[in-house]
């Protein structure tokens, strides 16, 4: 939308959803020459003061005195040349107005200080061209902060202020003035009756002046006359679906003699808002909607209705009336607050709570504003002599009552006196239970006293268990420790020469054992010593492994040789292990490859679906790979007719050495010992 600034005279635009807080001129069309056009003010036609009318002048220095940057004139802020923009301002107009933070209603006939509201019928003000034109309905209802200004922009009144006389002059009920009751809540023939007495210079206009009244929007086509009006009928029973728009041309008195619009027989559209002019007191009754209620009281033969009043721009609490007949059958009405989450129902089923305290409260104060409400009692229709009618006409006044009576609150406290008579209730119940649950807390700590000495003996019981646990083992690691100490000394006596008397088994055991460590670790001499001693040459190590098998791994063909010289099985794997030819071919061992093939090592043995053939191929060692591929198996051979080739790994065959002396060995095998045990 666009604003003028006061300051510069110019129009900026802005965002719909966030316009700075803005002042709105409501007034009455002059001639055309009078007005400021869209273009004008492009042309800088304002920026002079002598080319500004005198509404444009004073609008700008009033929004300015109250503090307002921007003012939004119709006349100069929408360019009527372009269709699209001119229908676009046309169905926005109602929410532009309601969205401003004060409109100023210039009545530019009033002279200033000429104007009396006392006297109706013969002021220029009642008499103002201001209430006669269809356009200022709209900006009559829709803001809530408007001000009536004369000719000479002197302050007349607000609409507040002046809300009595202004609806004797329209027939607007004051409740819909002021923005107290939504204009939804009135009847469609009644707020076509707001209209019925009201012009424009344009056919089309007196149905486009009143889409946001109705809150409906239909396209502009200028030129259309009084279809305009049929279709925004049409539009308002698809939107709001109302039958009251069919109640016109009531009464006796018919339309207004001076309306010249036909009437079209054989429909039911009216052919204009005059037709409505007798419609002012249709009204819709929703049965489904929470804004009224009624209260019988069979036991004190009093009946009682609820009626809610809400104001939609302040987030306010709401008013509920409530209509009741004295002793002598007069109405009368007090007023009470409650909040807008409370319902007319959860009211009337719990009316106990608030009903004491309401007599002589005939005020009630929201925090926004100070209400009361008189009570006219209305004439019953002839159909229904025996029901009674009566008009609630709520007015806002000054000040505020002593006390206010708030429903919510008291409901509210109603229902913490419940919850604390129940509490009371259940404390009784827990007073008369309270000896058993007593009795019942006694039994339980004996319980816990027996239970918790039977914890204490088990506790005792784990406690002796684990010392004999801890004797046991101490006495199990001392026997343990005695064998080895034992067996050490045997095989040390051993070396040095000693008897082993009565024990050569357990000797030759301890023997067969080391001999796989000793030729695993790389210990000759103690090795030999061994060999001359040992008699199972399958006897395997911690790890499983045989001798031949260790000293195949190392390459070490003179103690392969000794080994099978002494009976050791070339075909025999080790316990869960590969066959010395598996070995041997792992490792590209020619020579031991040979000796082993020529003593008779099976080329067939497999481990893991391997032979010593597809070890030596995988491994990448090619001449073992032709050696093993045409092999024959060849019964044995003895060892000495074997010749190691030259390819060999080994090299020339090792010299014989004499054996050496028992205690050299035992030293040496110390050496190897000691010096095993620093290079790990």
């Amino acid at each position: 939308m666009r604003l003028l600034n006061v300051d510069t005279f110019t129009l900026e635009e802005f965002f719909y959803a966030d316009p700075p807080p803005y002042a709105i001129l409501s007034h009455t069309w002059g001639a055309d020459h009078e007005e400021v056009s869209y273009r004008d003010v492009l042309d800088g036609r304002l920026k002079s003061a002598t080319g500004r009318p005198a509404k444009v002048t004073g609008c700008c220095l009033r929004a300015k005195k109250d503090g307002y940057q921007y003012v939004w004139i119709d006349t100069c802020c929408i360019d009527k040349t372009n269709l699209v923009e001119l229908q676009e301002a046309i169905n926005s107009m109602f929410r532009w107005y309601r969205d401003a933070a004060i409109c100023y209603a210039y009545l530019s006939d009033v002279p200033t200080r000429a104007w009396d509201r006392h006297k109706v019928s013969e002021s220029a003000f009642s008499s103002s061209r201001w209430f006669q034109r269809g356009w200022t309905l709209q900006e009559l209802l829709a803001p809530l902060n408007l001000r009536f200004y004369d000719a000479g922009w002197e302050c007349i009144g607000t609409k507040g202020d002046l809300c009595d006389l202004v609806e004797t002059i329209t027939g607007i009920p004051t409740s819909f003035l002021l923005g107290i009751t939504e204009l939804h809540h009135a009847s469609v023939a009644q707020r076509m009756s707001w209209a019925s007495r009201r012009v424009t210079k344009r056919p089309e206009d007196i149905a486009y002046c009143l889409l946001g009244i109705f809150g409906v929007s239909m396209p502009m086509i200028y030129g259309e006359g009084d279809k305009a009006f049929r279709r925004l009928q049409e539009q308002i029973m698809k939107d709001i679906g109302d039958d009251s728009i069919l109640a016109w041309d009531l009464g006796a008195e018919g339309p207004d003699p001076g309306d010249r619009s036909p009437v079209v027989f054989g429909t039911a559209l009216a052919p204009a808002p005059s037709h409505f002019a007798n419609s002012g007191r249709v009204v819709v009754v929703d049965h489904s909607a929470d804004s009224s209620f009624e209260i019988q009281d069979a036991a004190n033969a009093k009946q009682m209705i609820l009626v809610r009043f809400r104001d939609t721009e302040r987030k306010a609490s709401d008013f509920v009336a409530v209509l009741q007949l004295d002793t002598e059958g007069r109405p009368y009405c007090c007023l009470m607050v409650a909040s807008r989450e409370t319902s007319l129902e959860e009211m009337a089923e719990h009316s106990m709570a608030w009903r004491d305290k309401l007599p002589g409260k005939f005020t009630a104060n929201n925090v926004a504003m100070t209400l009361g409400i008189e009570v006219e009692a209305l004439a019953s229709p002839p159909a229904s002599s025996s029901q009674r009618r009566f008009a609630l006409k709520p007015t806002v006044i000054p000040g505020a009552p002593a006390v206010t009576v708030n429903v919510t609150t008291a409901l509210q406290l109603s229902g913490a006196s419940e919850i604390l008579e129940d509490l009371c209730r259940r404390r009784n119940a827990l007073k008369s239970g309270a000896q058993e649950d007593r009795e019942i807390i006694r039994v339980t700590k004996e319980k816990l006293v027996n239970k918790q000495a039977e914890l204490d003996a088990l506790r005792e019981k784990i406690k002796a268990l684990q010392q004999e646990e801890r004797r046991l083992a101490e006495e199990l690691d001392q026997v343990d420790l005695s064998d080895k100490i034992a067996g050490m000394q045997r095989f040390i006596d051993v070396c040095n020469g000693a008897q082993v008397q009565g024990n050569e088994e357990a000797f030759s055991k301890t023997a067969e054992q080391a001999l796989p460590f000793a030729i695993a670790k790389g210990y000759e001499s103690l090795a030999r010593l061994l060999l001359d001693r040992a008699t199972n040459f399958t006897a395997t190590d911690f790890a499983g492994r045989t001798a031949l098998s260790h000293a195949v791994s190392r390459g070490h063909e003179e103690f392969v040789r000794l080994l099978i010289r002494k009976g050791a099985d070339v075909s025999a794997p080790p316990v869960g292990g590969w066959t010395p030819l598996h070995v041997a071919a792992d490792g590209g061992l020619e020579g031991l490859v040979g000796l082993l093939l020529e003593k008779g090592a099976s080329l067939k043995a497999k481990r893991d679906g391997l032979t010593p053939e597809d070890l030596a191929r995988r491994s990448g060692h090619g001449q073992l790979v032709k050696i093993l591929s045409p092999w024959p198996e060849a019964p044995h051979r003895p060892v000495e007719s074997w010749e190691r080739p030259s390819s060999s790994r080994s090299g020339a065959p090792a010299p014989s050495l004499p054996p050496p002396s028992k205690t050299a060995l035992l030293i040496d095998r110390l050496e190897k010992m000691f010096s095993g045990a620093e290079a790990t």
